[in-house]
């Protein structure tokens, strides 16, 4: 999600409740072993589950805490970019190498969230 978009410009309208809030993500198309546990939307044609800034900020404010172990804010933007500031705690990966080397190194025991973030997460974030 950028800055520049507008949460309820690119949800699709069955993500939302009657009051206009965003639900937990419907997940029909999604394995059975994978549970969403944050509010989150999709894109038309888009499989990918995205959340709003608010969202973000709830996850850096630990309010969903109880779902997982640790997390990780991943910024998919170019060094120069990552330098000029960033999320206070996300980590610059901004190849396919490097995140393969940081996330499959060896078995883990945590339940990891992950997030990917680029300017406007339209194409880095989601090819990673």
């Amino acid at each position: 999600m950028s800055m520049f978009e507008n949460p309820q410009d690119v949800m699709q309208e069955d993500a939302k409740d009657e009051e206009g809030k965003i639900n937990p993500c419907p997940s029909p198309k999604v394995d059975p072993g994978e549970n969403s546990y944050l509010p989150c939307f999709n894109v038309k044609d888009d499989p990918l589950r995205r959340i709003t800034r608010s969202t973000l900020c709830d996850v850096l404010d630990e309010q969903y805490k109880d779902n997982y172990d640790d997390f990780v804010v991943v910024d998919c933007r170019f060094e120069y970019e990552f330098e000029g500031g960033h999320i206070s705690g996300a980590v610059n990966v901004n190849s396919i190498d490097s995140l393969e080397d940081k996330f499959f190194s060896g078995p883990t025991e945590k339940r990891q969230l992950i997030i990917f973030h680029c300017e406007y997460s339209a194409h880095r974030a989601p090819r990673m």
